[in-house]
């Protein structure tokens, strides 16, 4: 991504403004994704979100060795 971008989240802005990983992955439905993984109890890091600037749904975890994930889901 690039540094610095005003829809990033707050806490990803200090963090991986030079440095660290965020893999984006898109996915068919966010929010099916999303109820999914929050059953087992996985760090959220962004809750979903809707992006019309961007034509996106998505949200956030952390894996356990702090790797962000971000979940896209790209509307037509």
């Amino acid at each position: 991504m690039k540094p610095g971008l005003e829809n990033w989240p707050e806490f990803i802005r200090g963090r991986y403004a030079q440095s660290g990983v965020i893999y984006s992955l898109e996915v068919f439905d966010a929010k099916a994704e999303c109820e999914r993984l929050n059953v087992l109890n996985v760090e959220f890091v962004l809750e979903l979100k809707h992006e019309e600037q961007w034509g996106q749904i998505h949200f956030m975890i952390k894996d356990p060795s702090a790797i962000v994930i971000d979940l896209v889901e790209q509307l037509e």
